[in-house]
């Protein structure tokens, strides 16, 4: 296909203005945004201007004399135009914008470039204020966009006729050109000619088409569109299966439109299981009904459309459709329709497709949680979500933050419920990453409301291709760009509305929801009207709404003292706004959280800039009734709105869109069609703004803090320091310290630092800053002092760790939370000058997370929102100024001196260990071959009843690791236990440090708890020697200490302890009668090689955690047991005197052996 000169040279000059700014969008994004136009007219009074002038007649006139004069004197007249003294601004702009559309009267690329490019460069002299963001101006007739639009139109219809000489001779070249260009509409223009050619000359273009297609699924519009054309359904099915992108959208509506149902629902069936899912779902699904065909679910239509409607007089306006093709509603890309499918695809769904969505995700995925927080006018449910482990409790124990974020407050606006529909979706299929979306699920409480304005929403889709035009009272007569109202383009909710479009009488009535809040409701007439017919009725009260009522419902479930940030989704404009206050602190803080959002969708790859008026004193206290101002006046907290894209032609956007439609090369007919984005955008705007969301919730969780230290004895493996902050109430720490010995100047240690959440991004593996943040983000300090002097330290192996296992190699609870290296203090001169025989080091620790926030330089205080800003969150002053600096709480011991070789596990840490402080629960430790070894955790729960956990884990130096904590459920004492009834969940951690064959500690941490114990030995296995053994002879029984159990009854067992002193431990551990977990345990011995144990009992009374007291407890005889076991097998049999556990018999076999204990048959 060959261009016109002047047509390359326009196409040139967009993908110039496109490529210039394309590398460098973060970096303006801080001078662009606090640099933006402000209005300079409201919107009334510039269209009372624009009245005073005749601008049809001077844009018709000028139309004449560019179809005659010269390019450079059409320009000259325009300029003139521009500069006419005695118009006012919004007339100037109204004539222009109208000789813009004349344009399109005539044939494409009839202009000459000049005119074109005045027309792409001009500069709107009459901006009025944004709608929902009264600082910014936005053009009343934007006459970039029209332009833009104009030459969009013109490349389609050229397009179109180029390829229809191709069809027939070079479909190869038809084909490469339509898989080289990214101009959709050059595409459509290639679509367009296939389907007015003549069928004839299509099957060697399908061949080629089907042929390229797997390799090249860019041409699945060219190659659907030519199997339609041809009326074949095989080919058509093929495009399904092997195609991809947006373009599947619209072949699925022709194909329904073209075909019978039945061959269709044939061919469906046909490729069902050949077709990706979401493909087979929307197919499935159909385009959607349009009008009065299109019913959801919901109360009873209160107009049928069969009985009489009133109608307006003629100059009040009709009922006009969106198309595709040029005309007064002309998109330039296919009109969406609503899909009723759940799944996300290159296309809109239904709001009962959206619904499906959530309701599947809440049954499906473990972290949606619903809640039915209002119902609309109508009696429809209004459902908000908390993404998480709905638990509102931290890993730590402290109150989880909360992060709202609202959809689909206005009907119109669907790429809304579409975005926060993508958070979900984010979430749900990121989880168990381990690191940043598992951080945020486990410690933050997202909460998401989808739909706001479930009615209005329903309506807009009923009639997705519809709505009154010039019917809008607010706009003047004959408006060059009228204000569509109701179907397609309602914003308010519907109050004593029906669901028929045709109906006029209150086609304009409603609720302007974001009108409707305190506390500024009602206050300015200007941007909020008691008008019921306005766009902007802000209702009879402040949050008289039912809906409205919803998200403040929605808000109790953060709640709302946890609340840190709220936003509102609307669109378009792509920017975000914010409501200013007296109080500086929190208006910083806010830019803050923008300057990341938008900093981090415009790196992302498929991204857009997003900007904001970055001036903390711009309209300070100025409001209208809009949810951020409720948001940040009654909670202190950062509250914006975030206008989805596209822009609305505003100038200061270093890329310089277009605007509306226009920026995806649409024909901006109407700006309105900004509210209606193109299906081929919707995946790329929903999962990217997705991605941005969960940005500002990570650093709206707070920043960083050191969560715990490690110093590990290299040759050993043994850990000697460690350090780590406990919870101790209510946003308080104490941090637990535990040294073995101190640091030998010249040994060799490692350290691990580890941090209360994820600390750096990775993609493909490597360490990468955080979308949209700066190198310096990546510094890392670590460095040790005795006094103000610096220690000398060597250090190498530096990394963060992303693998699991804890210290040294491992992270703590997410990949990439800690930090790991080897290092040593030489014996330099430096050294032993502070460290002549010991001293007291202090570690220095600096550094960012993934957002840039510095480190709390003191955990003791745990970082929580008050008054506009971070409390708790000091900085290396020990002031809280939001700012952060170096942790210096960490401090050791060091010494000059040798040090003694640290203790290791030996085969006779296996044991039963307790705190003698929790006389009554406690630990059975067993030492497996290889490093291995087992703990079963014998304790109680909240209510003093009997309670176990167990866990396999490793030896490691000085300590064992059980990373998963198991706790069971389902089992039954007796006959009746059913081993398929049994469920196993991962309920936490634990861990212990042995500082010698008699006592240690343990750290363990179950959902929204941490606790540790002070641990001494209270028993000795025969033959598992920890330091010399100075025991009896070991007796052929003390290879039967181990664990046993019946395979066929797998979800109980018995421990079993050959002590020194020749006597038995038994523990049973198993469920009670009526199915809770129970464990019995005795003290028996050896009788002719049997083990008897004559008095087993049961426990009760003790309460788990802090509030354990001995005194509570209470033994209960239960009965007894007696085991005839040999190396790998044997039996049990056992007699309850407890009613209903009576007597019986187990075989069971060998589950572990001891390290040493080992035996052969």
């Amino acid at each position: 296909m060959v261009y016109r000169p002047s047509v390359f040279r326009i196409l040139l000059l967009l993908f110039l203005l496109f490529a210039q700014a394309s590398g460098s969008l973060a970096a303006e994004n801080e001078q662009a945004g606090t640099d933006w136009e402000k209005p300079a007219w409201d919107r009334d009074l510039a269209l009372q201007a624009v009245l005073q002038v005749d601008t049809r007649r001077i844009a018709a006139d000028t139309f004449e004399l560019a179809k005659s004069a010269s390019g450079p004197a059409t320009v000259k007249a325009l300029k003139d135009l521009a500069q006419q003294p005695d118009w006012p601004e919004p007339a100037i702009d109204a004539a222009i914008y109208r000789f813009t559309n004349h344009l399109r009267e005539l044939p494409p690329f009839s202009v000459d470039p000049v005119v074109l490019d005045f027309l792409l460069g001009y500069r709107n002299r009459a901006l009025v204020a944004h709608e929902e963001h009264a600082s910014m101006g936005v053009p009343l007739y934007p006459v970039r966009a029209a332009a833009r639009g104009l030459l969009n139109d013109w490349t389609r219809q050229q397009a179109a006729l180029d390829a229809a000489g191709l069809i027939a001779t070079g479909p190869d070249q038809l084909l490469a050109l339509y898989a080289e260009t990214r101009d959709p509409n050059i595409r459509a223009g290639i679509e367009s000619a296939i389907g007015a050619a003549n069928r004839d000359t299509l099957p060697a273009l399908l061949e080629a088409a089907l042929a390229m297609l797997s390799s090249a699924p860019e041409i699945t519009g060219l190659a659907g569109r030519a199997a339609i054309e041809s009326e074949d359904l095989a080919a058509l099915s093929e495009v399904f299966v092997r195609g991809g992108g947006a373009a599947l959208v619209e072949l699925s509506r022709q194909a329904h439109q073209r075909f019978p149902k039945a061959e269709l629902d044939q061919m469906i069936r046909a490729i069902a299981d050949r077709a990706p899912a979401a493909t087979a779902a929307m197919l499935t699904a159909g385009s959607g009904k349009v009008g009065n065909d299109k019913r959801s679910d919901g109360p009873t239509i209160l107009h049928s459309g069969t009985g009489p409607v009133s109608r307006p007089e003629a100059d009040e306006g009709t009922i006009e459709a969106w198309t595709e093709e040029d005309g007064v509603l002309g998109l330039g890309y296919p009109v969406p329709i609503p899909v009723d499918t759940p799944l996300p695809f290159d296309g809109f769904r239904s709001y009962d497709g959206l619904h499906a969505r959530h309701q599947e995700l809440a049954e499906t995925s473990g972290i949606v949680h619903g809640h039915i927080v209002g119902t609309t006018h109508s009696g429809r449910e209004i459902w908000a979500y908390q993404i998480g482990d709905a638990d509102r409790v931290r890993r730590d124990g402290q109150a989880e933050p909360a992060m709202l974020t609202n959809g689909g407050i206005h009907a119109r606006e669907w790429q809304t419920p579409e975005v926060v529909t993508g958070i979900m979706e984010l979430f749900a299929e990121k989880r168990g990453d381990r690191h940043f979306h598992d951080y945020l699920l486990e410690n933050v409480n997202i909460v998401l409301l989808p739909v706001q304005n479930v009615d209005g929403f329903m309506q807009t889709q009923r009639f997705p291709t519809q709505n009154w035009l010039r019917s809008d009272p607010f706009d003047i007569q004959n408006d060059p760009q009228p204000s569509p109202r109701d179907g397609r383009m309602r914003r308010k909710n519907m109050p004593a509305v029906d669901e028929v479009l045709a109906t006029y009488d209150d086609h304009l009535l409603g609720i302007d929801l974001n009108r409707n809040n305190p506390p500024w409701w009602a206050t300015n007439p200007n941007r909020s009207s008691s008008d019921e017919r306005s766009l902007v009725h802000h209702g009879m009260a402040p949050h008289s709404e039912p809906e409205a009522q919803a998200l403040v419902a929605a808000a109790d479930l953060g709640p709302r003292s946890q609340l840190r940030a709220f936003t509102d989704v609307h669109s378009f404009s792509q920017v975000f706004y914010f409501h200013r206050t007296a109080n500086r602190r929190l208006s910083n803080n806010t830019i803050d959280v923008l300057q990341t959002m938008s900093d981090h969708n415009a790196a992302l790859p498929n991204g857009s800039l997003y900007l904001f008026d970055a001036n903390p004193e711009q309209g300070i206290d100025q409001g209208f009734g809009m949810t951020n101002e409720w948001f940040t006046t009654s909670l202190g907290i950062p509250a914006w709105g975030v206008e989805v894209e596209p822009s609305a032609g505003q100038t200061f956007f270093p890329h310089n869109p277009p605007g509306c439609g226009a920026d995806y090369g649409g024909l901006a007919r109407n700006c309105h069609d900004g509210f209606i984005l193109p299906e081929s955008q919707i995946r790329r705007v929903r999962e990217e703004l997705a991605r941005s969301f969960a940005a500002v919730y990570y650093r709206q969780s707070g920043p960083p803090s050191i969560a715990a230290v490690r110093m590990v004895d290299v040759p050993t493996g043994a850990v000697i320091f460690e350090a780590e902050w406990d919870p101790a109430g209510e946003n308080q720490r104490t941090l637990y310290l535990n040294q073995l010995q101190p640091l030998e100047l010249g040994r060799d240690y490692a350290v691990w630092i580890a941090y209360d959440r994820p600390m750096r991004w990775r993609e493909q593996g490597e360490i990468v800053t955080f979308p949209g943040q700066s190198a310096f983000t990546l510094n890392f300090s670590a460095s040790a002092s005795v006094g103000d002097q610096a220690l000398t330290m060597i250090e190498n192996n530096a990394r963060w760790v992303n693998t699991p296992g804890g210290a040294p190699g491992g992270y703590f609870r997410y990949r990439d939370d800690s930090f790991a290296a080897e290092f040593s203090f030489p014996r330099d001169g430096t050294n032993l000058s502070l460290v002549p025989e010991a001293a007291t080091a202090t570690l220095h620790n600096v550094t960012r997370n993934m957002t840039g926030q510095a480190l709390d330089t003191n955990p003791a205080t745990v970082v929580s929102w008050a008054a506009g800003g971070w409390a708790g969150y000091e900085d290396s002053n020990g002031m809280n100024t939001d700012r952060g600096g170096t942790d210096k709480t960490i401090q050791f011991a060091i010494s000059s001196e040798a040090q003694p070789v640290p203790f290791v596990v030996e085969p006779g840490t296996s044991a039963a260990w307790y705190d003698p402080a929790h006389d009554g629960e406690g630990f059975l430790i067993e030492i497996l071959a290889d490093k291995r070894a087992v703990m079963y955790w014998f304790t109680f729960d909240e209510d003093g009843e009997q309670a176990w956990y167990l866990a396999a884990g490793e030896v490691r130096g000085n300590r064992l690791i059980f990373p998963e904590l198991v706790q069971t459920s389902g089992g039954v004492f007796g006959p009746n236990f059913d081993p398929d009834d049994v469920t196993r969940t991962v309920v936490g951690s634990a861990s212990f440090l042995y500082e010698s064959c008699s006592s240690g500690t343990l750290v363990y941490q179950l959902p929204g708890r941490k606790g540790r114990f002070e641990l001494q030995r209270l028993t000795r296995v025969m033959g598992a020697n920890c330091g010399p053994y100075l025991g009896p002879p070991i007796r052929e029984e003390a290879t039967e200490s181990g664990s046993w159990y019946n395979p066929e009854q797998d979800g109980h067992g018995f421990v079993i302890e050959v002590m020194t002193e020749g006597q038995v431990l038994v523990y049973w551990f198993a469920y009670d009668l009526a199915g809770n977990q129970a464990w019995f345990l005795g003290v028996g011995e050896i009788e002719q090689g049997d083990l008897v144990v004559s008095e087993v009992y049961q426990t009760r009374g003790p309460v788990f955690g802090p509030e354990f007291d001995p005194a509570d407890l209470e033994l209960i005889p239960w009965g007894s047991l007696r085991f005839d076991l040999n190396c790998n097998a044997g039996r049990v049999t056992y007699d309850g005197s407890i009613a209903g556990y009576g007597a019986g018999e187990i075989e069971l076999q060998r589950l572990s052996s001891l390290d040493g204990l080992e035996c052969a048959d």
